[in-house]
């Protein structure tokens, strides 16, 4: 527990087990090593960490129907590279992950290129569902003409889309937090040892990686 204390404090348990495991030869199930960091302080227990309860929001029917947009702007890879935004695309009926895009900043000129690659991929959702930031709602109506759409709304009507302002469901949000804390998780202990990996190698850390964070989200 010394090693996980002073190099892996911030790991989850399952990331720490792999790493003690490829770099130090220590074998330990993540269960057991999550029951240490718990006894040991390093990590609290799901008791400790419970939230209060709210009453969950419908989800939608279809996929693609529903798409919940956001961006957190971080230090995705900590002083390895500058602060960077990551737009994530949700669908609300299966809380799967339909796009991840890193931009510079979250600005309107990165959600019409995120979006149109979305779109692209997957055609045109009936609506896309955001929180109040400045990009999806307008700080105060137009005094002529009574306007509240954003240049970002405007564009989606042209193309019969719907964009919804305001998360009102706390699980629509948590899907975001918790699907932002997930990817942070990971992909700043992997770069922090600046491991090179193989491109194979790359692919599976990958698709494992997603899979989890799908069934966090899933659960959420």
């Amino acid at each position: 527990m010394g090693l996980v204390r002073e190099r892996y404090a911030d790991f989850g348990p399952t990331l720490a087990a792999e790493k003690l495991s490829a770099l130090h030869g220590l074998s330990v199930s993540r269960e057991t090593l999550r029951q240490w960091m718990m006894a040991d302080g390093v990590r609290a227990d799901r008791r400790t960490r419970a939230k209060p309860l709210h009453q969950p929001r419908g989800r939608r029917e279809c996929l693609g129907e529903l798409v919940q947009i956001d961006g957190s702007r971080h230090w995705w890879f900590e002083e390895r590279g500058p602060p960077c935004t990551l737009l994530v695309y949700i669908d609300d009926a299966t809380s799967r992950l339909m796009h991840l895009q890193f931009v510079l900043s979250e600005t309107a000129f990165d959600y019409f290129r995120a979006t149109r690659t979305y779109m692209a991929a997957h055609g045109r959702p009936v609506a896309f569902y955001s929180d109040k930031h400045s990009i999806f709602r307008a700080a105060k109506a137009d005094v002529a003409g009574g306007c509240v759409i954003t240049q970002f709304g405007r564009a989606l009507q042209k193309g019969r889309t719907r964009c919804m302002r305001g998360f009102k469901s706390f699980a629509s949000a948590e899907r975001f937090c918790r699907g932002y804390d997930e990817l942070r998780n990971f992909l700043r202990p992997c770069t922090r040892h600046n491991q090179y990996v193989s491109a194979s190698r790359r692919r599976l850390l990958h698709l494992r990686r997603a899979s989890r964070v799908l069934a966090i989200l899933e659960a959420a």
